[in-house]
């Protein structure tokens, strides 16, 4: 790691002229170097809808199943709910050992179709945090979102008892169907919301996910 700082360095250097795209990379590495001593459960809530074009679904579960590499030697371990109309698919979260298990499965998720019926994948987030989730654990949610809330009242209640329980919630929306209000209303606590245009925009929250794990509470 710290070659692979010096490299950047001297790349963004070179001849007197600043790279910021490399600095990026640098503050990355240096994040990373320092290490992550959190104990934490982590759960991707995936959008499977029909909103979600198989290219985009493909953005997903590659985004999701690229995440354990950043936590590699850590106390962190992952879990998926795969939703659409219904819950689909299911990760249990799975031993910090076993990262590449969970990869594994994360690859061979398939799309799960219907309108995008979140408050069904909070309810099951909700248990698989009771069932699997580790006392005194950092206990976060990365939550995908295509469209507008549905059942919003099904969702506020799902959300009420998550808060509660002391999960932390990221919620990320995707296009032009997500309304600030949407996410605003899928917080537990005070921590910024994830807008993006498109999915292939994804991979530039892995920062943001690193950060949220091992910041001391």
């Amino acid at each position: 790691m710290t070659m692979k700082i010096l490299f950047l360095l001297r790349k963004t250097f070179d001849n007197g002229c600043f790279d910021a795209r490399n600095f990026e990379l640098i503050y990355m590495s240096l994040d990373f170097f320092a290490g992550c001593s959190e104990v934490a459960d982590v759960m991707f809530v995936i959008d499977g809808s029909d909103n979600v074009t198989s290219v985009d679904f493909l953005h997903e579960v590659t985004f999701v199943a690229s995440q354990p590499s950043q936590f590699t030697g850590t106390q962190v371990r992952f879990g998926t709910i795969l939703y659409g109309s219904q819950v689909t698919s299911q990760i249990s979260i799975v031993p910090d050992t076993e990262h590449n298990q969970f990869v594994n499965k994360v690859t061979q998720l398939k799309k799960a179709g219907g309108q995008p019926l979140l408050f069904r994948a909070l309810t099951e987030l909700r248990k698989e945090f009771a069932n699997s989730g580790r006392d005194g654990s950092k206990q976060i949610a990365i939550v995908i979102l295509s469209d507008k809330l549905r059942n919003r009242y099904a969702v506020l209640r799902e959300v009420g008892y998550l808060r509660r329980a002391g999960v932390r919630i990221l919620p990320v929306g995707v296009g032009d169907g997500v309304q600030d209000r949407d996410l605003r209303d899928l917080l537990t606590i005070a921590n910024p919301t994830y807008r993006l245009n498109s999915f292939s925009e994804i991979y530039r929250l892995s920062k943001d996910i690193y950060n949220s794990v091992c910041q001391s509470k």
